[in-house]
């Protein structure tokens, strides 16, 4: 499938996102003028399943989405910085899918979700339920509100909403 071909990297050095279609054996500057990362926190790139350069951006600078190839990578509002980002079923009756995020939303720090495309932000965890530093996220894509969660050491934890 030419799908299976199609790779994205956040290119760091040169503050871009590259494209290649040809499973990697060569790339292709799509989106330039990034703001630069720096330190030891990276970046996480993810592509909106079935739609094509639909890209959110994760940095410790904030959470940066694009919608298709016409649209600029622009930074998501009151997002102060985004360590991972992870794409889940969609809402009942909607059809694009809930954006869950582990960083900072308007200053405080969590777990966060968006049924919105990342207008609105509910946060999932609280000040009782911290898990330290997260090494890794995923969103059911069957199952609407359900994320999984690698803190560092504890194995792999699943949230849910509650009464779901």
């Amino acid at each position: 499938r030419a799908i299976d071909r199609v790779v994205h990297i956040h290119d760091r050095l040169n503050n871009a996102i590259l494209l290649s279609v040809d499973a990697g054996a060569s790339f292709q500057p799509i989106i330039k003028g990034l703001p630069k990362v720096e330190g030891w926190q990276g970046s996480q790139i993810v592509v909106t399943p079935g739609r094509m350069r639909d890209i959110w951006l994760a940095t410790p600078q904030g959470l940066f989405h694009s919608a298709d190839e016409k649209t600029a990578l622009a930074n998501v509002k009151n997002v102060d910085a985004a360590w991972l980002v992870a794409l889940g079923a969609a809402p009942a009756g909607q059809a694009y899918p809930a954006v869950f995020l582990y960083g900072k939303v308007k200053g405080k720090a969590g777990i966060w979700r968006s049924d919105d495309i990342g207008q609105t932000w509910l946060r999932v965890n609280d000040d009782l339920h911290q898990f330290g530093a997260l090494r890794a996220m995923a969103a059911d894509p069957l199952e609407f509100g359900t994320v999984y969660i690698g803190p560092h050491g504890r194995g792999v934890m699943a949230g849910r909403i509650a009464g779901a």
